[in-house]
């Protein structure tokens, strides 16, 4: 974990993202699928952001508009205070260089008909480097992950899935970016390589000073690794705050059904009072009035169907959107 945290370095307030669906060619009847919307957030420099919620919540939407591969519908996004929707060309060149991204299935996000070698030196190639450069840089990025230099050779499907996200996170550093987006980086691995991998990525995270946003379903995951959690539904952010308070004391009902559907090993230390989540998260295209997880919510009230709760401040650092906020 970072000893201290910078100035803000991605920053958006009431950013959404919307997609306009047509039934056919000549229909005028269009639907709107609101993936992400009215989202503020702010994640500071070498600090880890944990991004949570069910799928469908808008969670890769939001990376997506944050890596400039989805332009935003309304407001922006500021990336080490760049307009990412809108970067002057000076800018464009540094934002591919500061901002990298990790996916998860590693064998299939690397060429399979490159090697290696091929793959991490790739984006040092576009950028201008040298032969002599770039395999330099190569071989300063497999000491980073700790992996032998034999296995540059080899192709993806010569190569485990552990092995292959190691390959994948190379290819992220070789352009020594500051900011890394991680979207689901351990969820196809077994369970021992997982652990591997979160500890080589907080190590890099502390060598290199980097900063995190982690997109995971993994509530351990978040746990383990990072200092702030903001948890998603429908497109709207419900809760953020220090990852130890919202995991000990979560105030909006969604985080706390999240915490409440964990296995645990023994039914017995389940708390009763705390009822797993009903239902599935419903329609992006259809959403209720009011708050968003009223539907599901069992605390909610007439009030709750025709008010949508704003993200409040109800500790210290600590924001949710919710009318009653858990005590």
């Amino acid at each position: 974990m970072p000893a201290a945290v910078g100035e803000p370095v991605i920053e958006m307030s009431g950013l959404s993202k919307h997609f306009r669906l047509s039934s056919g060619l000549f229909s005028s009847n269009k639907q709107v699928v609101r993936a992400v919307d009215d989202v503020s957030l702010t994640i500071n420099r070498g600090e880890i952001v944990g991004l949570v919620g069910e799928s469908g919540s808008g969670k890769t939407t939001l990376a997506r508009v944050i890596l400039g591969l989805t332009p935003p519908s309304a407001s922006t996004v500021y990336v080490d205070g760049i307009d990412v929707a809108h970067p002057a060309a000076k800018d464009r060149d540094r934002l591919h260089r500061e901002v990298a991204v990790v996916f998860q299935d590693p064998p299939g996000n690397l060429n399979p008909r490159q090697t290696a070698l091929g793959s991490i030196a790739r984006p040092l190639r576009l950028h201008g480097a040298s032969r002599s450069q770039a395999y330099q840089r190569v071989r300063d990025v497999m000491a980073s992950i700790r992996m032998d230099e034999r296995y540059l050779q080899s192709y993806p499907h010569q190569l485990s899935g552990g092995q292959c996200q190691r390959i994948a996170i190379a290819r992220a550093l070789a352009l020594e970016p500051k900011i890394m987006i991680l979207d689901e980086p351990t969820s196809a691995l077994d369970i021992s390589v997982q652990a591997q991998i979160l500890n080589l990525l907080l190590d890099l995270q502390e060598s290199l000073s980097l900063t995190y946003l982690i997109i995971t379903h993994d509530l351990n995951v978040v746990r383990y690794v990072s200092d702030r959690m903001a948890v998603m539904y429908l497109g709207r952010l419900m809760e953020f705050g220090p990852t130890r308070d919202v995991l000990q004391k979560p105030r909006h009902p969604y985080t706390q059904g999240l915490l409440a559907a964990l296995p645990v090993m023994n039914p017995k230390d389940r708390a009763r009072d705390k009822p797993v989540i009903p239902g599935d998260p419903g329609s992006l295209i259809q959403l209720p009035t009011g708050c968003r997880y009223h539907p599901r919510c069992p605390r909610a009230t007439e009030r709750c169907k025709s008010e949508t709760p704003p993200l409040a401040v109800i500790a210290r650092n600590h924001t949710a959107a919710c009318i009653y906020p858990l005590d």
